[in-house]
């Protein structure tokens, strides 16, 4: 039933399992999953909050929006036509000649979350008399690292004379002093810009807030509802898996994975076990007890568990779950570290994988687990 290429969503899975003749589940009510309560026609237990459409409830869920092309549109208009001047020593960026990077937006729990990572290159002239006949000189300014992990106030600014002269090193020497903190305040220009400009219509309005606002009342305080669900996640997350909570026997594979990190296997164990470390690759907010018995939850909810054992630098081992598996269905993953001279290897194998679910969870961990955290860490380059 899935889109080819798609990942399956929920939905999708749900249909997939209810419909697949192999499955002695019984046939869910596909009607159920297909229709989606309005404004006054929800169920009073639910524990979210109602939308008038029905989509992302209290702006829990986790989006995202590529902001790429509307950043490298931005940065030009932002970096372009600078003019430094310090007496006769005159200078203007002309063009931007390189973006190189990527941008994302994502909203969770009501909180947006900016991703920005650039190279960019930008092109200048300037003389250093006002006479009309005076040949300009020409150079770069590059911004080596603008991303989320440096301050705009930190920016490096990196300024290059196409041809060395004495005039080129009086050009260069000004740009540094009086165009920097310019450059940096355009950066920081653009990082605002992110989070508001484009994140525009990313959370979605609530319900109560509309009608309380009618009413001349405040809306009921967030934790309300968050406890609640907090409190019923923590009991599922704390209940052992079990044939009469997962209803029917479940067809599931195993799934084994190896990856090298450039860094000491006391990194990166502290990197799978210490809740700011996870937050940091993750870019979300981590519920994390890295004690034996202690539960997990990351990626927006969608991935929780408990930890069953944990040696040191050497070895991890959960119970796992997606959020979309059948409710009270655990994986077993366990992630062995063995250290090299110059890096630590890691292989994990995965017990218990529903069957739909294996690519799905194998790009999981490629993508948001080992990509992001070389990326976030530098643990692709060589150990120095």
């Amino acid at each position: 039933l899935s889109p080819p290429g798609a990942v399956r969503p929920r939905l999708w899975y749900l249909l997939e399992t209810s419909l697949h003749p192999q499955k002695p589940c019984g046939l869910l009510n596909t009607a159920f999953l297909l229709t989606m309560a309005k404004w006054g026609q929800g169920d009073p237990r639910w524990i979210v909050e109602e939308r008038a459409d029905a989509t992302n409830v209290n702006n829990w869920h986790w989006t995202e929006k590529d902001a790429s092309e509307w950043s490298k549109t931005k940065l030009k208009e932002l970096f372009k036509g600078l003019k430094i001047e310090d007496g006769d020593l005159k200078c203007e960026t002309t063009d931007v000649s390189k973006v190189e990077g990527e941008a994302s937006v994502s909203n969770r729990k009501a909180k947006i979350i900016v991703f920005y990572e650039w190279k960019v290159v930008i092109d200048w002239k300037g003389s250093v008399s006002s006479e009309s006949d005076a040949v300009p000189v020409r150079g770069t300014i590059e911004l080596p690292n603008l991303s989320e992990e440096v301050d705009a106030k930190d920016l490096e600014v990196m300024v290059k004379v196409k041809i060395e002269s004495d005039d080129g090193w009086k050009l260069k020497e000004m740009i540094r002093k009086k165009g920097a903190d310019m450059l940096r305040s355009a950066a920081a220009s653009y990082i605002e810009k992110l989070k508001t400009e484009f994140s525009q219509g990313m959370q979605l309005p609530k319900h109560s807030s509309s009608e309380a606002a009618k009413a001349g009342k405040p809306p009921p305080p967030a934790n309300a509802i968050n406890d609640t669900f907090k409190s019923g996640a923590s009991a599922k997350q704390g209940s052992a898996p079990s044939s009469s909570s997962v209803g029917c026997p479940i067809a599931t594979k195993k799934v084994s994975l190896k990856e090298e990190f450039k860094a000491t296997a006391a990194d990166l164990y502290a990197t799978f076990t210490e809740r700011e470390r996870v937050e940091a690759f993750t870019r979300g907010a981590v519920e994390m007890e890295a004690t034996k018995g202690g539960q997990f939850s990351m990626l927006g909810g969608n991935v929780t568990g408990e930890f069953t054992e944990l040696v040191r630098n050497i070895r991890i081992v959960q119970k796992w779950r997606y959020k979309s598996w059948p409710d009270g269905h655990y994986s077993t993953v366990k992630i062995e570290l063995q250290q090299t001279e110059d890096s630590t290897k890691l292989k994990l194998s995965q017990n218990g994988v529903p069957e739909a679910e294996v690519d799905r969870t194998v790009q999981g961990w490629k993508v948001h687990y080992f990509q992001n955290i070389k990326r976030t860490f530098g643990y692709g380059a060589l150990l120095m």
